[in-house]
């Protein structure tokens, strides 16, 4: 009987004991603490384990309640997850590759509250937008006092003005003219010393038949000369109407100038729709912003992870070892398989709308091996506020150089609740309502593309006035009371550093028609009270311009006296014999 060696038996049995603590006591904290940093790495931000569970047969990890901190507002989890469940092939571990036929995701849950706030290891970098002044979709409703008024016609050239000044300085001018004229012009003296001719040559007639023959030469000559004269005043007097017609033409010009002018000055200065921006764009924009970005700074930490680590080489990427130093050499294989690999996972999410159920196949970062995209399906049935959903889509890296990831959301009859719209100075507020939404997107390389279209119905918006400007708002939220379904379409271009967002919206014509309408009652109210002012600053000018006509007028009606006079000369029976006819 072979003797017993004591000190190698101790020793295997230290070894044992140490290998049995290792695995049922130390294995467990190593994978826990293992997947904490390898995540909080990954998002960014503090990710817990409660506990982790190393089994023997088969080989696999059980992980309980992790909670994955939301790096852009610590006191919530991103995601929190019950229970991951995995084996993992024992004979291909040991040829160095992780291969993980089946997955479980149990009670995914999102948004979730911490019982402290973890810890973020980087922050979002936030962009500082320039304050802006109030106003609304780039329409600003002004508010004029008297003040503002009076000094708006100060400082503008008013037609009204110019017209005043014209008639006034023409009237001054064709007066002294008229004045000066009227000392020329036959005059009642002319008259009277015709009149005193006619009866001279009267009694020379009554002298017997050579005396008359002698005074028809004379009768002749001052029918001629008074003719001549009521020609001169007739003409003159038709020249001194036709001006003070057209003074009078250019008064009235006058008078209805103010309410021209008080319309180009509310042009120029009252409120106009022409400077709508987009309204979609302003209804919408924050809300698609803050879910594109969201969307996108899940895959930009995720994606990374689907493709071998990269380092350059004159100038390329290539790709570079994961492990230590030196390069492993890969040999022909009869059956290649990458170096990790989860075939297959099932998950089940919890969301406020019900339970979600979905698989995942293909998680690898070595795609261009397996020759398999990543592909993702998921869908709900009985859910709560939604008749029904369903999203898929597949990251394909297969061509490193050039990977294609995309994704399909479709959604109908989802019931929205007191969903937030607006910006800082359109509080609006989609109380209720029924959407319809399908969504496509796309990222190539670095190049981005995406596409939404919604269909909402039974809506209800409701409108929180601010305390100023009212006067857009009370009918803006009367237009939108009665808006009880529209379309939005989003558009998503450019690349993942520098994207544009296009938002269009039925819901453009409706607001749009409203401040259109404001903008001219506010127009409306302007002109009249810029008519009222010119008015009220011109009254004394225009009561001049009838003082000054009125001296012409006194002219027109002294020449008419003078031609009436001159007229009835030729009236006497001393001329009958050299009227025409006579």
């Amino acid at each position: 009987m072979k003797q017993i060696r004591w000190q190698g038996l101790a020793a295997f049995v230290v070894i044992v004991v140490l290998i049995g603590f290792f695995w049922f006591v130390l294995a467990d904290g190593l994978i826990k603490r293992s997947i904490e940093k390898t995540g909080s790495l990954i998002v960014g931000a503090e990710v817990n384990v409660d506990r982790a569970t190393l089994s023997f047969s088969p080989l696999g990890v059980r992980l309980q309640d992790i909670q994955v901190t939301n790096p852009n507002e610590p006191a919530t989890n991103a995601v929190q997850i019950s229970r991951v469940e995995f084996s993992v092939n024992t004979g291909e571990l040991f040829l160095r590759k992780l291969i993980i036929e089946q997955m479980d995701l149990v009670g995914v849950e999102f948004g979730t509250q911490r019982k402290t706030p973890g810890f973020v290891r980087e922050k979002k970098k936030e962009l500082v937008e320039k304050e802006k002044e109030p106003s609304f979709l780039g329409f600003t409703l002004p508010s004029f006092s008297r003040e503002d008024i009076l000094g708006i016609i100060e400082k503008e050239d008013l037609q009204t003005v110019a017209l005043i000044r014209g008639v006034q300085e023409d009237a001054a001018t064709r007066t002294a003219f008229w004045n000066n004229r009227l000392d020329e012009l036959p005059d009642k003296e002319k008259i009277t010393q015709y009149r005193s001719r006619i009866e001279n040559l009267n009694k020379t007639r009554r002298g017997g038949i050579q005396a008359m023959l002698s005074a028809a030469t004379e009768v002749r000559s001052l029918h001629t000369e008074i003719e001549n004269d009521i020609e001169i005043l007739r003409s003159s007097r038709k020249d001194v109407s036709d001006e003070l017609a057209g003074l009078k033409h250019r008064i009235d010009q006058a008078v209805k100038a103010p309410a021209d002018d008080a319309r180009k000055l509310a042009d120029k200065y009252g409120p106009t729709p022409g400077g709508i921006g987009n309204v979609s764009g302003l209804i919408f924009g924050s809300r698609v912003k803050a879910w594109v970005d969201r969307s996108l700074w899940w895959y930009l930490k995720i994606s990374p992870y689907l493709a071998r680590a990269q380092g350059e080489h004159r100038g390329k990427k290539v790709s570079t070892p994961l492990r230590a130093k030196g390069i492993d050499v890969h040999f022909t294989e009869h059956s290649p398989k990458p170096n990790f690999l989860i075939r297959s996972t099932t998950a089940s999410a919890t969301l406020p709308l019900g339970t979600i159920t979905g698989t995942i196949s293909n998680i690898t970062t070595d795609q261009d091996i397996l020759g398999l995209p990543c592909v993702f399906s998921f869908s709900g049935e009985e859910l709560k506020q939604i008749e029904g959903l369903s999203l898929s889509g597949s990251l394909d890296h297969r061509d490193p150089a050039l990977p294609r990831d995309e994704i399909r959301l479709s959604a109908q009859g989802y019931l929205l609740k007191s969903l937030q719209l607006g910006s800082p100075n359109l509080d609006l507020a989609l109380e209720q309502g029924l959407i319809d939404l399908d969504l496509r997107a796309e990222s190539v390389h670095n190049s981005l593309k995406a596409h939404a279209a919604g269909k909402a119905k039974s809506t209800r918006f409701v409108l929180r006035p601010p305390q100023e400007q009212t006067r857009i708002y009370e009918p803006l939220g009367r237009a939108l009371s009665r808006v009880t379904g529209f379309t939005v379409s989003t558009e998503v271009s450019g690349t993942q550093d520098d994207y544009d967002i296009k938002i269009s919206s039925d819901l453009d014509r409706v607001i749009e028609n409203v401040l259109a309408d404001v903008a001219r009652d506010v127009s409306t109210e302007l002109r009249t009270r810029l008519t009222h002012e010119i008015q009220s600053r011109l009254e004394g000018q225009f009561s001049t311009l009838q003082e000054q006509t009125g001296a012409l007028t006194g002219i027109d009606d002294e020449l008419a006296t003078r031609l009436t006079l001159a007229q009835d000369l030729l009236k006497n029976d001393l001329f009958r014999s050299v009227r025409p006819g006579g």
